[in-house]
């Protein structure tokens, strides 16, 4: 999967079906082929015991405030998958073979920092019906848990 972020900056994530993992990578699409790593997250196991996670991070490329958020998800009633960020915006998180990716780039003025204290993930059955809420503080639901804690 990819997702365009800001000035030819795009978000990757690739399953490792090899090892297991699954990896972000940040990089910069140039001259319309030739791709070059600007960061990106150490790999990150892929656990069927894990219904759905909320990893993520950020970085300041330039002028630009680029945020991302990746996870897994293997609850089947999972359907739709909403981020809403620190300062109010809600964008669909895109799905795929049990992983999700949600990207977006904040142009940066005098007083922005690179936040993400109050983004939450919303996980939505085919219905509507709210699931899951993750957020800071609760990065994980797993089958082996309680669903309600």
């Amino acid at each position: 999967m990819r997702t365009k972020m800001g000035q030819g900056y795009e978000l990757l994530l690739i399953k490792d079906r090899e090892h297991g993992m699954y990896h972000q990578l940040n990089v910069k699409h140039s001259f319309g082929f030739l791709w070059s790593y600007r960061g990106g997250s150490v790999g990150m196991p892929i656990d069927s015991e894990v219904l759905l996670s909320f990893q993520g991070g950020g970085a300041t490329i330039g002028k630009y405030l680029h945020y991302y958020y990746v996870g897994q998800l293997n609850d089947p009633q999972i359907s739709r998958l909403q981020i809403r960020w620190y300062d109010g915006f809600q964008q669909e998180a895109e799905i795929k073979d049990g992983l999700y990716q949600a990207a977006r780039t904040v142009r940066i003025t005098k007083d922005d920092e690179l936040q993400s204290g109050d983004d939450k993930l919303f996980a939505y059955d085919e219905n509507g019906q709210l699931l899951y809420e993750l957020d800071r503080e609760r990065r994980e639901i797993r089958s082996d848990t309680d669903k309600s804690e």
